[in-house]
């Protein structure tokens, strides 16, 4: 440090040649040109200073000093861009760089980014003067124009760094919503109109908004271009619409012709920009630390990742594949745990979930993986280049015009030679900043922006309430079940049917729900019997209901617009009157009149409200409000509502807490990381028959003397409330269950099976145990195990040989006693409550429903959080197309409650045509079993139920569903009897036939590679000849 202030003592005294001398004795290269460098510029010799700093950043390329007093100098001699090249590469950095990289772009008229630049070094200095400068170049530079960025929620991430910087020059409002209001009042604002995605919002207000003098521009980034959209756009109200690469506009091309060719002359490219201030720039080297920096979802073609790292672990066993990203498609959760313990990748992989802070987790990789099937543009390639890292790029439709063709493959077996190759840090950051920065991006924003015509916009305000009343009229079918679909939501609404069960019987009931929302809960009251009325203040609501029960083809649904503090329903109109997410956002005494209107018109009412006792949701809550990203405006929360009923003259019967799914995903507001863990505590909870888990508080009550008097009595004499003119009590009867479980050398499985058998709270059952040909043992285990304590009546049915679990279930399905059949896989957990919760509900139908139970996947019988739940779809053929799309089916009669009647009649026309293939079909039996009941017409309907789960155990790689090939060979029996039967029963026609063939084909080969790929589609048409030939 004393030689430093001995050069700078010389420097103030203009003493340059003994500041030389003493500089030149300093030990550390880069530290001596480093201050020879300064004594030259000091000295007014800023080429030789240029020299001494590049010779220091030579040796050391990420020196902060020297990069300042490099970039200084650059900044002086007038070349901006380099000036603020080597201004990004600082790593930490003070106002001063800031305030320097504000002038770099100041003097390339870039002012939205020299604004944004200037407010932090502001914000960084404290000083009067940085702030000054800062609010009168504001004041200079800031514009009157109005832009109004549009985005659906969850889509906001690529637009939310533009809108806060351009911010700086224009009125800019950044509305992420689906409230048709907010949209309506920012588009009404607005003088440009900017759409973020070229997606349904963009099609509704293209479509129904009038665009008047407006200018209107429409980004487009992948997804869009590869589903209909472009034809559905309006294009004629859309000035320009902004590409983020040059081969989108081939897909456009390729794919909508005819909107190409209309379009053309309105596209214009800007490419995503990186902030590459936030990634720290090192020289690194070749190692063997491989990152993935994606979501998991067939998109990212994940498993090529896998067998890269076992090509490369086949090379050097010290290659390790780092994933950063959550599982968003669990087939692939599925696929990796088996496949990383099959193969022994247990230490070359590692899987670190959906991670915050990329820039730490890119800290020691050596090289980023990316594999993508199709990218506009790819963040993560680019993020790591930023850091000096070495990208490894599968060759995607535009990979070689966005990135350096020495970094591209097109088969894994090329990898080891890129490896090799050679590895240039400062190239790969330097690609970047040439053509991906956001300083870039943000200059061509404006430029664009300020060449859209200049007269002063006179927005012609949208008076027709109806044109946004219909907004949300707009959801296609997938936004329907995109909606209908979402996991805690229906979990929610599943859990709350529960709740219901246990007091009343829904069938040939009224409900009326006061403050419906988008009245999704229709779909599981309507399916039950019940007659729903949905009311709501907002039109957009009652629409939206309506087109939900439209899509769903529901009956005994209707839908009013109506003030749920005033009704125009008579007394006791309705059986029950409910609503849930609604009084929490009032005050006591609205709350309290809320309460009095629906117990007058309900003879009991059911209130959800956000559970004061959710430490979780509470922290949620109150994080979310100090961040400012809570979106429920007042919200209230409560450990009871006892009171509230007390002063509105409502008698409480019952107070029960759900949401085990919801509590779980309100930890998304503080660290989405441990939703899975909190999940799985809620899941083992639940399979333990444990009740009050959640976030919700739900209350039961009434005002009618009579009302509660017949509950009481109902829940004394273990019987329910059923509805009729009259109330009346219905007993509950629990008729006898068969339990059958078919195992085959699974003694390590037994104990805790029998054991859980003890603990199920179901009294009525048997169970058959179906020893397929097992030498373990397993048998005279039970047996033992059994003999000690006989809680239950049971039978071992030993079959002389392995038959295969299609023909085992068959057998023991022979041999059972009871009314109904739960099948259960030996290996696998049933909720302890599970059939008292199934059964409760079967009243309710007013023909056979099967109730698909969901799967929560479990490792050595532990919940890992982790769950497989079961779409809801329209009908139940829509399951036997997803069957045929994903080649794997959902829906299966494995711990759930059906009929043995209606199962046997089904089963055994099935063993008829099957029984010489049962041993080899060990896969999808049970899906099939599930289909052949709706073909035959035993089942009516398929409902998915979220009250209970099967526990899986995915860790079992014995199981054959685990198993390739045995998946490869009995799959296609599965998939072609669907066909068969569809195509017999003309359901499909010749055309739809080809095509489902072509897609099952290439299906395959995607799911299995080419080779297991062609031999699944043998077994296709080996199968399906043999259906044709016998299936009437």
């Amino acid at each position: 440090m004393e030689i430093f202030e001995k050069i700078q003592k010389a420097i103030e005294q203009k003493d340059f040649s003994k500041a030389k001398e003493i500089a030149e004795k300093i030990d550390d290269e880069t530290e001596r040109y480093n201050a020879l460098g300064i004594v030259h510029y000091y000295e007014g010799k800023k080429e030789e200073a240029q020299t001494f700093f590049e010779k220091a950043l030579k040796i050391n390329p990420v020196h902060d000093d020297v990069l300042f007093n490099y970039s200084k100098v650059l900044l002086e001699k007038g070349e901006y861009f380099e000036s603020w090249r080597y201004l990004t590469r600082i790593n930490e950095k003070t106002w001063e760089v800031y305030d320097m990289l504000g002038d770099t772009q100041l003097q390339q008229n870039n002012l939205a980014m020299a604004l944004h630049h200037y407010r932090k070094a502001s914000k960084l200095s404290g000083i009067l003067e940085m702030k000054e400068k800062y609010e009168a170049l504001k004041k200079q530079f800031k514009k009157d124009t109005k832009v109004a960025f549009l985005c659906l929620p969850g889509l906001d991430h690529f637009i939310k760094d533009i809108a806060n910087i351009l911010s700086e020059m224009y009125e800019v409002k950044l509305v992420v919503t689906k409230d048709g209001k907010q949209i309506v009042d920012a588009y009404n604002w607005a003088d440009i109109v900017w759409l973020e995605w070229a997606n349904e919002l963009a099609v509704e207000i293209t479509g129904k908004l009038p665009k008047g003098n407006k200018r209107i521009l429409c980004r487009l980034h992948s997804y869009e271009a590869l589903v209909n959209y472009p034809e559905r756009i309006n294009w004629n109200n859309v000035d320009t619409l902004i590409l983020v690469a040059d081969h989108m506009k081939d897909v456009l091309k390729d794919y909508h012709q005819s909107v190409y060719e209309k379009i053309k002359n309105k596209i214009k490219v800007i490419p995503n920009g990186v902030d590459l201030n936030r990634f720290r720039f090192k020289v690194r080297s070749p190692g063997f630390n491989i990152a993935v920096v994606a979501h998991i979802n067939h998109k990212k073609a994940p498993e090529m990742w896998l067998q890269v790292i076992g090509l490369l672990k086949s090379i050097d066993e010290r290659y390790t594949l780092h994933v950063a990203g959550d599982f968003q498609e669990l087939r692939y959760a599925n696929y990796f745990k088996y496949f990383i313990k099959e193969t022994g990748l247990e230490k070359n992989v590692k899987l670190y979930g959906f991670v915050h802070n990329i820039e730490e987790f890119l800290e020691d990789m050596n090289y980023v993986l990316s594999t993508s099937v199709h990218e506009s543009f790819g963040y993560n390639i680019a993020e790591a280049m930023a850091c000096g890292i070495k990208p490894l790029i599968h060759n995607y439709h535009g990979a070689k015009n966005q990135w350096s063709e020495s970094l591209i493959f097109n088969f894994i077996g090329e990898i080891p030679n890129l490896i090799k190759g050679k590895y240039e840090s400062e190239k790969y950051r330097r690609y970047v900043e040439d053509n991906y920065s956001l300083e870039s991006q943000i200059k061509n924003i404006a430029d664009m922006i300020e060449s859209l015509p200049k007269a002063k916009i006179k927005v012609e305000q949208v008076k027709e309430k109806g044109v946004w009343d219909n907004l949300w009229k707009r959801y296609s079918e997938h936004d329907i079940l995109s909606l209908v679909n979402s996991p805690e939501g229906k979990v929610l609404r599943s859990e709350f049917v529960n709740l219901l069960n246990r007091f009343f019987v829904l069938k040939g009931s009224k409900i009326l729900e006061a403050g419906c929302g988008s009245g999704i809960i229709s779909i599981d009251l309507s399916k039950r019997g019940a007659h729903y009325t949905g009311i709501d203040i907002s039109q957009d609501s009652v629409n939206l209901s309506e087109k939900v029960a439209s899509f769903f083809e529901l009956r005994n649904v209707n839908f009013r617009k109506m003030d749920a503090f005033n009704t125009v329903f008579s007394e006791r109109e309705f059986d029950i009157v409910f609503n849930i997410g609604v009084v929490e956002h009032f005050q006591d005494e609205d709350i309290i009149k809320m309460l009095k209107e629906m117990a007058r018109v309900g003879r009991f009412i059911v209130v959800g409200v956000p559970y004061s006792g959710s430490q979780i949701y509470e922290l949620s809550e109150e994080i979310s409000q100090e961040s400012g990203t809570w979106e429920y405006g007042s919200e209230r929360d409560f450990y009871s509502l006892k009171d509230l009923f007390e002063k509105a003259g409502v008698r409480l019967l019952h107070e029960e807490i759900i949401g085990s799914f919801s509590e779980p995903f309100c930890l998304k507001r503080i660290n989405p990381s441990l939703i899975k863990k909190q999940l799985a505590r809620n899941l083992e909870k639940m399979l333990q028959g444990e009740e009050n888990i959640g976030s919700w508080l739900l209350a039961i009550g009434t005002n009618d003397k009579t009302c509660e008097e017949i509950f009481e009595k109902a829940r004394k004499e273990n019987g329910r409330v059923v509805f009729s003119p009259q109330l009346e009590i219905v007993k509950t009867r629990y008729p006898s269950v068969s339990i059958v479980i078919p195992f085959l050398n699974a003694r390590k499985y037994i104990k805790s099976t029998v054991e859980d058998l003890y603990l199920l709270s179901y009294s009525n059952f048997e169970v058959v145990f179906v020893n397929d040909g097992s030498t373990d043992g397993s048998a005279e285990e039970i047996e033992k195990l059994l003999a000690k304590e006989k809680k239950f009546p049971y039978k071992i049915l030993n079959l002389e040989k392995n038959e295969g679990p299609f023909l085992a279930r068959y057998r023991g399905t022979l041999a059972a006693d009871g009314e109904y059949i739960v099948y259960h896989n030996i290996d696998d957990r049933l909720q302890l409550n599970g059939i008292n919760r199934l059964f409760l509900d079967t009243a309710n139908f007013r023909k056979n429903a099967l109730l698909a139970v969901s799967v929560a996947l479990m490792e050595n019988r532990k919940c890992t959080g982790d769950v497989w739940l079961i779409d809801i779809e329209r009908k139940p053929l829509d399951y036997f197309w997803k069957t045929m799309e994903f080649l794997s089916g959902e829906i299966h009669p494995i711990n759930t409650l059906v009929p043995k009647k209606f199962l046997l009649e089904s089963y055994s026309s099935l063993v008829s045509l099957l029984e010489e293939y049962g041993k080899n079909f060990s896969v999808g039996e049970d899906v099939l079993l599930a289909y052949q009941m709706v073909l035959d017409g035993a089942l009516e309907d398929i409902v998915p139920v979220y009250y209970t789960f099967e526990g899986y155990e995915i860790g079992n790689v014995s199981s054959v569903s685990k198993n390739i090939e045995k998946r490869v060979q009995s799959l296609p029996l599965v998939i072609s009897y669907i066909v068969v039967s569809l195509a017999k029963k003309h359901l499909v026609d010749f055309n739809q036939l080809k095509g489902i063939e072509n897609h099952i084909r290439s299906r395959a080969k995607t799911l299995y590679g080419e080779i297991l790929g062609e031999k699944f589609w043998e077994n296709f048409l080996k199968y399906k000849n043999f259906f044709e030939k016998i299936l009437n």
